[in-house]
């Protein structure tokens, strides 16, 4: 499998993007429990051809311009590597957020949300970032300063309790750490694929 976060742009070539509806990627989805319908809207399909090998990947879009990308024969980051913020609220509303490890949280979120298992309701006045690489950090920091309330859906791996720390530590009375909801799994798709399969 090739990081194409590693890789020279110029061995990609023939790049196409369009909807997600490769049924090897959306098996994959399935198989971590996500709703497919949900996964087609926040995600692309690309299409691409590295090293002469055609290749398929599930993209989603950062705020860059970049794609993170999963696949069977490709990951990483096609283009600038950068958080991904999904704006709901106006500028009239209060500066909530919502912040996600990944896409694949995220998707996770939505999914249980829709399900009616974690009892929120998706919040159309929130916004939703999601951090997408442990190199955004000091990034998110800057980001944060401009919201009043963070919700933390953040996995309790090493960058989940790294990050959840730094970001107590800086934001102690406007974070609220929603690892509780599901534990003791070890994150949202953890959570999920035991609701959906039983299993862990």
């Amino acid at each position: 499998m090739y990081n194409i976060k590693e890789e020279s742009i110029a061995l990609i070539n023939n790049v196409r993007i369009g909807k997600l509806n490769d049924a090897m990627l959306l098996s994959y989805i399935m198989s971590r429990g996500i709703d497919c319908d949900i996964a087609k809207q926040e995600c692309v399909e690309l299409q691409y051809e590295l090293y002469g090998k055609p290749c398929n990947s599930i993209g989603f879009l950062n705020n860059s311009g970049g794609y993170i990308i999963n696949g069977t024969m490709s990951k990483g980051c096609f283009g600038e590597q950068d958080m991904t913020i999904v704006e709901h609220r106006n500028e009239h509303e209060p500066a909530n957020c919502y912040l996600f490890e990944d896409y694949l949280m995220y998707l996770s979120f939505l999914t249980l949300c829709k399900m009616g298992v974690l009892n929120i309701e998706v919040e159309q006045s929130f916004d939703y970032i999601i951090l997408n690489s442990a190199t955004n950090i000091p990034k998110l920091l800057s980001i944060l300063d401009r919201y009043s309330s963070v919700h933390s859906f953040l996995g309790n791996g090493k960058v989940g309790q790294v990050l959840n720390e730094v970001i107590t530590g800086a934001f102690s009375t406007a974070v609220q750490d929603e690892m509780l909801r599901y534990l003791p799994h070890n994150n949202l798709n953890v959570y999920l694929r035991n609701i959906r399969f039983g299993k862990s």
